[in-house]
């Protein structure tokens, strides 16, 4: 079950100010002993990086000053931070699914991703960057909100009408080990029975949450050994439920799976899991279905 993950790889969508990524990931990175590498993508469609790069009074090759200035800046965010272990920085001209995406390639990777604009009542939200690359990943992704702590608690969320349900826990479950090397996790898997209105008949919540905990305790006996994780059951609109079951639990980290296939990007990721990568409050771990290698 164990995933031989090598390097942390993450997204850092602005340089105009400390981006809260930065220090969360280098200390994750730096407790589990894993080199960081800090990419910034830069789009050459922007208006004002197209005007700089046919502009510039630069000797040489303007687009690679860009790059190279960029990258100096996100260096100098990085020198500012005590102890952040082995981090390398990177800037490169694309769009950020691209970009991280090429950057976490090798196996071995895990790319991480932060919210990055502030709401109203100063909760972090799911920035631009973040959505792209979520829209567009066939690698998992770990959306960063807080410091993970070195044996968190996990809550992952299935549908057990996908056929992906049990590799999005044992993929899962592998990330975990490398990120809580050694640790106890305590884990949760939930299933949620949709209900978005109250129906007139007795009993019919208890029925229907019956029949889903037996599905259930049948999915987590068929899990790899070694799996534990605490099978529980709500009732209700499923994204709702899932955030409330974080929240009330409380989880340090959610886990959701991606579709497997679809014809928009919005479908692979899937409703369910935007709004819980949205709306939790903590941090989240969205796994797709794996590719199968060559034969």
């Amino acid at each position: 079950m164990t995933v031989h993950i090598q390097k942390l790889v993450a997204g850092v969508g602005s340089l105009r100010e400390m981006d809260p990524l930065i220090p969360l990931a280098a200390a994750l990175a730096g407790r589990v002993g894993l080199p960081l590498e800090l990419v910034h993508a830069f789009d050459l469609s922007d208006p004002f990086v197209d005007n700089y790069l046919h502009t510039s009074v630069l000797p040489g090759d303007p687009l690679r000053h860009y790059g190279e200035g960029l990258q100096a800046r996100l260096e100098g965010q990085v020198g500012s931070l005590a102890g952040h272990g082995e981090v390398h920085c990177r800037a490169a001209g694309g769009t950020a699914p691209t970009v991280l995406g090429t950057a976490a390639g090798d196996p071995g990777c895990l790319l991480v991703v932060g919210p990055t604009r502030r709401g109203r009542a100063g909760a972090a939200l799911l920035g631009t960057t973040a959505q792209r690359v979520l829209h567009g990943t066939r690698i998992p992704v770990l959306v960063l909100r807080s410091q993970l702590p070195p044996a968190p608690r996990v809550l992952f969320c299935v549908d057990l009408a996908s056929e992906h349900a049990a590799d999005t826990v044992r993929r899962g479950l592998g990330v975990l080990e490398a990120l809580a090397p050694g640790q106890a996790v305590d884990a949760r898997v939930l299933v949620v029975v949709a209900l978005e209105l109250e129906l007139p008949i007795p009993g019919v919540h208890e029925r229907l949450a019956g029949a889903a905990r037996e599905r259930l305790d049948a999915f987590v006996a068929a899990l790899p050994p070694g799996a534990r994780v605490e099978p529980r059951v709500r009732t209700g609109v499923p994204a709702r439920e899932a955030v409330a079951e974080a929240a009330e639990w409380p989880a340090d980290l959610v886990v959701v799976g991606t579709h497997g296939r679809g014809g928009a990007a919005r479908a692979l990721l899937g409703s369910v899991a935007e709004a819980v990568v949205r709306d939790a409050a903590c941090s989240v771990l969205v796994i797709p279905p794996e590719v199968p290698g060559p034969a």
